[in-house]
Order: C-alpha cells, then sequence, then structure tokens
C-alpha cells in the first residue's frame, strides 16, 4: 500500500491537494496521512484541528477503502513535513503559485519543501483540475533523469496512460547544429529504450524539442495527467532552489508536478 502525506492549511491550495489525493485513492489502496501545523491560523486556534478533520471526512466519505490518519504537529510546517517525508513514497502539497517562486534567492514554501524532502513531492496548484492525457517526463542530456523517467513510466503503466519523454535542446547555442540535433536524438532514443526495458507495457514516445527546457515540457504538457522532473539537491539540511523548469511548471503548468529527488546527487 502506498504511504502518501499531505500537508494541508486552511486554503483552496489544500483542498485541492486533497481532491488529487482522492483522485489516486480511486485507483489504487493508499494510507494517507494529513498533517497540518499549529501557529498557521492566526488568532483561531481551532482552525487546524477543523481543517484535518474536514479533509479526513472528505476522503472518507470518497474512498471509504483508504487508510486515513492526522497529525497535528507543533513545530514549523516546513520542518514538520520534512520529518513526516522520511517513511513516505509521496508528499503531496497544495500550491499558489506567484512571482516568489521565481526568485533564485527567495525560497517558497515548494520549492524549499522539495528541495529538502525524503520523498517524492507532488505540488498540485490551486486551480488543478483531473486531466485525461498524457504522464509527462522530462528527460535530461546526461541520462541522469533516469529515476524521473522511471517513476513517471510506473504511473503511466499504473494508470494505463501514454508516456510522453521530453528532451530540449538549444540550437543558437551549438556550434554545429546538425551535429549537436543527432547527439541529442541519441540521448533521447538511448533513455527510451531503457525505460521500456524496465517497463515493456509502457506506450513510450520521445519529442525532441528545440526550446528553453520548460518552454519544451509547457508545450506538451497542456493537457497532461501529470508533469515528472527530477531535481539535483546539495544537502538535506541547506537544499537548493529548484532549476527555471521546475519554476515555470509550477506557475503556468496548471497540471501537477512530480518531482523525484535524483539520489546520487543528495548529500
Amino acid at each position: 500500500m502506498e504511504n502518501v502525506v499531505v500537508g494541508l492549511e486552511d486554503d483552496a491550495a489544500g483542498d485541492t491537494a486533497v481532491g488529487w489525493v482522492i483522485e489516486r485513492a480511486r485507483s489504487k489502496p493508499l494510507r494517507i496521512r494529513l498533517v497540518t501545523a499549529l501557529g498557521w491560523s492566526g488568532t483561531d486556534p481551532q482552525a487546524p484541528h477543523e481543517t484535518l478533520a474536514a479533509a479526513a471526512l472528505r476522503i472518507q466519505d470518497a474512498v471509504p477503502q483508504s487508510t486515513v490518519e492526522t497529525v497535528l504537529a507543533d513545530g514549523p510546517r516546513l520542518q514538520e513535513l520534512i520529518e513526516q517525508s522520511s517513511d513516505a513514497d509521496l508528499l503531496v502539497i497544495g500550491s499558489r503559485p506567484d512571482a516568489g517562486i521565481r526568485e533564485s534567492r527567495t525560497e517558497s514554501f515548494p520549492v524549499s519543501l522539495a528541495a529538502r524532502s525524503h520523498c517524492v513531492v507532488v505540488v498540485v496548484p490551486k486551480d488543478w483540475e483531473p486531466r485525461d492525457g498524457a504522464v509527462v517526463v522530462g528527460i535530461d542530456d546526461a541520462g541522469a533523469s533516469d529515476e524521473a523517467a522511471l517513476f513517471a513510466a510506473r504511473e503511466a503503466v499504473e494508470a494505463d496512460r501514454e508516456l510522453v519523454m521530453v528532451h530540449t535542446w538549444e540550437p543558437w547555442a551549438a556550434a554545429d547544429t546538425r551535429a549537436a540535433q543527432i547527439e541529442h536524438e541519441g540521448v533521447l532514443d538511448a533513455t527510451i529504450d531503457r525505460i521500456r526495458e524496465a517497463f515493456p507495457a509502457v506506450r513510450a514516445r520521445g519529442v525532441l524539442t528545440e526550446a528553453v527546457a520548460h518552454g519544451g515540457v509547457l508545450a506538451n504538457s497542456r493537457d497532461a495527467h501529470l508533469v515528472v522532473l527530477g531535481t539535483y539537491r546539495i544537502g538535506r539540511e541547506s537544499g537548493v532552489v529548484l532549476g527555471t523548469i521546475h519554476q515555470e511548471v509550477m506557475i503556468r503548468g496548471g497540471v501537477a508536478l512530480c518531482i523525484v529527488p535524483l539520489v546520487d546527487a543528495v548529500g
């Protein structure tokens, strides 16, 4: 059974995160842990209790086969969710995209959490709605994104959806554009072969796009069921702000974003 932690606040983004988890629970058994922290509700000490109770009741009514527990933490919300992620398969939060995510010197909450979490983080925008499209995954140059691609392939097979593997390249940055294109085609083809070997049932296709990285992913995810990206991190204590591609998908994608830690890069 998959263990899912959901970080809650009393807002529309939290409601949307719960809605995403309910949709997932309709197709597979989940053990769901709802977590919120004291202190965010200002002058209303009952608000965290009410938020947890309402979310738990909503899930139990929609998917009674799921196991639901609640945790009211007394520490800082970020640190509590990081700790809760240590025995989870997924950590799900809602997001209110804003310009602050764009600033490399400003760690918004989703960015801070994804940089430090022990498990895959799912960021669900407040305007999310279920979509019937493919699972889209971004592929990097060096094959280091295989962990993200494997996660995406598993999601695609379980949901019976197509897997779209997007690799972007920038011809304006290449001295020999034809040679660069052939090289990037080879990177994408080799990754697809590795993923098909691991998941023979996956319906995978590659898309090679001439664009900046976030442009290629966004262009292929307008109707996506899910977008999956890997991320490098430098140490669990400090973390790093995610790259432009993650930030732009959070802000402009309108789709749930799975951020998969690339283990070899974790200190």
